[in-house]
Parts: C-alpha cells; sequence; structure tokens
C-alpha cells in the first residue's frame, strides 16, 4: 500500500508547486550559474527562494507576481508621465565602461615655448 494517497500521485495546491533553478533560468534567458551568482551576490533581484535539500527552489506564483512587478513601470511622485513620443536625436545613451579619452591638446616641444625665445 502507498504512503501516498491516489496510488502514489501527489496533487498539490498550486501555490505550492515550484520550479527548479534551471526551469527559472530558461524562463529568465540566463544561464544557471549566472541564476546562482544572483541568487548570491543579489537575491533581492530575483523572486523569493526556498532551498530543500540544498537544492533552490521557486514558488511559481512568486515567479509569476515577481515578473508581472518587472514589467510594471515605477512611477516616481511627481515626474512626468514617460510618453512614447521621445525621438532618438534627444534620448542619450549611457555608455558603459572607461570613458573615453579627452582630446590630446599638442603642446610645444621642450625649448619652443612662448617668451624662450
Amino acid at each position: 500500500m502507498s504512503a501516498f494517497p491516489l496510488g502514489g500521485q501527489v496533487h498539490l495546491p498550486s501555490s505550492l508547486k515550484t520550479i527548479s533553478s534551471d526551469d527559472l533560468a530558461g524562463i529568465l534567458g540566463v544561464s544557471v550559474d549566472t541564476l546562482y551568482n544572483r541568487a548570491t551576490r543579489t537575491p533581492h533581484l530575483l523572486p523569493p527562494s526556498l532551498k530543500i535539500g540544498g537544492k533552490r527552489r521557486y514558488r511559481v506564483v512568486d515567479v509569476e507576481a515577481w515578473l508581472l512587478k518587472q514589467l510594471q513601470v515605477p512611477q516616481v511622485p511627481g515626474a512626468p508621465a514617460p510618453s512614447s513620443s521621445t525621438s532618438p536625436a534627444t534620448t542619450t545613451i549611457k555608455r558603459r565602461g572607461r570613458p573615453p579619452k579627452p582630446a590630446v591638446v599638442k603642446r610645444p616641444a621642450m625649448g619652443q615655448g612662448v617668451g624662450n625665445g
């Protein structure tokens, strides 16, 4: 006789169903290693997780709520509403990384300066 009712199948409520890190990585389009790094370094940027038997699991309802929250644009009080009429010419793109070196100013050679004449 099985310890589980209904012939060994367990029917969990939808609030208890979980997905693995592999599944969440596939949904987010990142590698599992990236997901583990984010879970360790910046867990506040991911949906809440559970550790069961040393494995990280994510409740489906938490993932769905987190994804919906990511789609919402935060509204800052007093800020103008975002408009879709911004032209690319007025939009500045912030580049990542080290800024480019400024234009090199040509300096006079030694002994050729002003007043050395």
